[in-house]
């Protein structure tokens, strides 16, 4: 089995300002910590980009679309309009099976939407897909929900097969 290791949306607009995640430094920490991980360890990385839509600071060209990481030039980074990079990328999962790819484990942003509608494209896919306990967040509501909305995206994509390792 081989693994990718798709950092999902991890750009600027979400992690700095009035739009940055909950706990922003602490989940900043542990992505740059896990992808420096899967460096040494010799798993390849992926890393997802929204193309958001204008006005928003994630539209491309705006300073909050940049990556918040670099990507090596050995790391491809694929683009997105859609909550679900497979849906995006008609061809991606055809490409990540040829090139080996069975296993594909999702950190990053934002739990409800791109990790959740991406993990599951990966699973109707054909791949199994990890989802570390508490490797992917969400902005914070006004009423303080975000490791509630991360807690239960968990719950939903384990029950549909996603696993923790």
């Amino acid at each position: 089995m081989s693994r990718l290791l798709i950092v999902v949306d991890v750009q600027k607009a979400m992690v700095t300002g009035e739009w940055a995640v909950a706990k922003v430094d602490e989940f900043l920490a542990k992505w740059g910590a896990r992808i420096e991980q899967a460096r040494e360890e010799g798993t390849p990385v992926m890393f997802l980009q929204n193309d958001g839509e204008e006005p928003w600071d994630d539209a491309p060209g705006h300073p909050g679309w940049e990556l918040f990481f670099t990507p090596r030039g050995d790391e491809r980074t694929v683009r997105k309009t859609t909550l679900n990079v497979f849906e995006s990328n008609p061809t991606l999962a055809e490409e990540l099976k040829v090139a080996g790819f069975d296993e594909l484990e999702l950190i990053g942003l934002q739990s409800e939407l791109c990790v959740f509608e991406s993990g599951k494209g990966a699973l109707a896919a054909g791949f199994k897909v990890i989802l570390p306990v508490g490797m992917h967040a969400t902005v914070d509501s006004k009423h303080g929900m975000a490791s509630n909305i991360s807690a239960h995206i968990q719950t939903e994509l384990e029950a549909l097969g996603a696993t923790t390792n």
